[in-house]
């Protein structure tokens, strides 16, 4: 891969798409979800129950309602989210470059990755994730290229 600086600016649509790639559950959970989802529905079509009903809805608004109003609350917020970054992959790991903060993420900090046809998510910790969106590089190749470094040094995405 060019050692060349990757460079770019986050923007909303990018941090919505990581959200969504981080609570995207691993295929035998996002089944059983739905098959708890329609076994719901078929109880609420065979004896409706307020409770039932209501419980849906609160999982659906929390869903599609709540949890993107508050990624959108908290990327207008979050300002350095905004900021031009810099990415370099180095040998001993990632090295980050924004305006206010920088720092090297050794390949070994980081625990798991996910990957999307538009973006890459870099975990050290479960919950914690560093962003990286194609439209930081040139074209998918590259990205795909940038994919098969990370690939290589951390194993297979999860």
């Amino acid at each position: 891969m060019n050692r060349a600086p990757i460079q770019g600016v986050l923007a909303l649509a990018d941090y919505m798409a990581a959200q969504r790639l981080h609570l995207k559950p691993r295929p035998i959970f996002a089944i059983i979800g739905v098959v708890l989802v329609l076994v719901a529905l078929a109880v609420m079509f065979l004896a409706p129950s307020w409770g039932l009903g209501t419980a849906l809805a609160v999982l659906a608004g929390i869903f599609f309602v709540y949890l993107p109003l508050k990624a959108r609350w908290t990327f207008k917020q979050f300002k350095a989210l905004s900021e031009p970054m810099t990415l370099e992959v180095r040998e001993a790991g990632l090295f980050f470059k924004s305006t206010n903060a920088e720092g090297l993420v050794p390949w070994s900090h980081i625990t798991k990755w996910r990957r999307s046809g538009t973006l890459m998510l870099l975990y050290p910790a479960s919950g914690f994730f560093y962003m990286v969106p194609s439209s930081f590089f040139s074209g998918q190749a590259e990205f795909s290229e940038f994919a098969n470094v990370v690939e290589a040094r951390l194993g297979r995405a999860t």
